[in-house]
């Protein structure tokens, strides 16, 4: 089972929960579902001579897997997201070329006294030697929330990485912390263990891996994360939670959402920042024991959210 067949899955279960809860938890795994569905290749317009050198040297030799070249005035149904402009170039040639499509300008040594169109649709003009970073940061702001996903991948930029990463934690979050609130004894246990997979796989494919619902498993197997202390502690929780009405649902949501943003905090560490599998685990412990009510997280920045 592939991601998208397992957000179809959860939508389903979804339409098992009571009603009030079906609205707010669907707003959120929409957005996560389309930033899978919907991502593309990044189209990049080379004008200059030394566009795929330039690529070449900040991607390696992978990109070509990953952004597509889209030819300067050959846009057909594909015009380019990005105008990528290296020197040596003509730079009247260039305006032409960007004329004819409505994408901004990242200018690479094209030097101060730019001809008006490409000065209107500059988005940064860098210097060499130009730093990965920057120019991965520069690229990702100037694309359309569709392409993010693979640029985030190519790039190879853990801050690029991560803020792809803190907005599906943040979203799916959100999500387990609705879940957890219904008053339904494990009936929602395997939506949020699917969710928290599901977070887990996207984060590895976030940091250049292969999307395997199987090794997010085994990752959370290793981080401790199983199935049952969950329950244990969920419905544990829930029992004794029943002597303060109208709080149980509160805090049973609040821990469902506590642990899941422990696992996508641990996930981020260990697969973008590279920290070792016995700090991700003390990562893991830290966050559950530490996570923001529900009420804190941040709106997700991720596409089709209104």
């Amino acid at each position: 089972m592939n991601l998208l067949q397992l957000y179809d899955k959860l939508e389903k279960l979804v339409g098992m929960l009571p009603s009030a809860l079906q609205k707010p938890i669907l707003h959120e795994i929409t957005p996560v579902k389309n930033l899978f569905l919907a991502r593309r290749a990044p189209r990049l317009a080379l004008i200059g001579e030394g566009g795929r050198a330039l690529l070449d040297t900040l991607f390696g030799a992978n990109w070509l897997d990953s952004i597509r070249v889209v030819p300067p005035n050959a846009f057909a149904n594909e015009p380019p997201d990005i105008f990528l402009l290296t020197a040596p170039v003509d730079l009247e040639s260039a305006s032409r070329a960007v004329a004819s499509a409505p994408a901004g300008v990242i200018a690479i040594d094209a030097g101060p006294n730019l001809p008006p169109m490409l000065a209107e649709r500059l988005l940064a003009n860098f210097v060499s030697p130009v730093e990965k970073q920057a120019l991965a940061e520069a690229i990702l702001e100037a694309l359309p929330d569709n392409a993010r996903l693979e640029m985030a991948r190519i790039s190879g930029v853990r801050s690029v990485q991560n803020r792809i990463a803190k907005a599906l934690i943040q979203s799916t979050t959100a999500i387990c912390t609705a879940v957890g609130t219904q008053p339904i004894p494990l009936a929602d246990f395997p939506i949020l263990l699917s969710l928290q997979a599901a977070l887990v796989a996207a984060i590895m494919y976030v940091s250049g891996r292969p999307l395997s619902l199987r090794l997010a498993g085994e990752f959370l197997a290793a981080l401790g994360a199983n199935v049952g202390v969950g329950i244990v502690l969920r419905e544990g929780s829930r029992s004794l939670l029943k002597l303060l009405p109208g709080w149980g649902d509160a805090v049973s949501g609040a821990i469902a959402g506590a642990g899941t943003y422990a696992i996508g905090k641990a996930a981020a560490a260990y697969f973008i920042e590279g920290v070792s599998l016995a700090d991700a685990r003390r990562i893991f412990k830290s966050r559950r024991a530490s996570a923001p009510r529900a009420g804190d997280y941040p709106k997700a920045d991720l596409p089709g959210r209104e």
